[in-house]
C-alpha cells in the first residue's frame, strides 16, 4: 500500500509541475498574442493558427516536452530502485563484512 502512495504522490507532483509549466507558457503566449486575432482564428479554423506558428517554436516545445518526460522517467526509476533496495534488504557481503 505504501508503494501505491509513493506513486500517487509522485504523480500528483508531476501533474502540479506540468500544470504550472503549461500555464506559464500559455500565459506568455496569451500576453504576446493579439486577442482579437486569436479569437477569430479559433472560431474559424484552428489549423490556421497552428500553421502560423514558427517551426522553431514547435522545435522548442518538442525539446522541452522531451526533457520533462526524461526527468519524469528518471524520478520514477530512481524511486522504484530505492523502494526495491529497501524491500530487498542488505546484501550478504554487507552483512558478513
Amino acid at each position: 500500500m505504501r508503494l501505491l502512495g509513493v506513486f500517487a504522490l509522485i504523480y500528483l507532483v508531476v501533474i502540479v509541475v506540468e500544470v504550472l509549466v503549461v500555464g506559464l507558457g500559455a500565459g506568455a503566449i496569451m500576453a504576446a498574442a493579439p486577442m482579437e486575432d486569436l479569437v477569430r482564428l479559433l472560431q474559424t479554423n484552428p489549423l490556421e493558427l497552428f500553421a502560423k506558428v514558427n517551426p522553431a517554436v514547435w522545435l522548442l516545445i518538442a525539446v522541452a516536452w522531451s526533457a520533462f518526460g526524461a526527468g519524469f522517467v528518471t524520478v520514477i526509476a530512481a524511486t522504484c530502485a530505492q523502494i526495491y533496495k529497501d524491500l530487498r534488504g542488505p546484501d550478504h557481503t554487507d552483512v558478513f563484512s
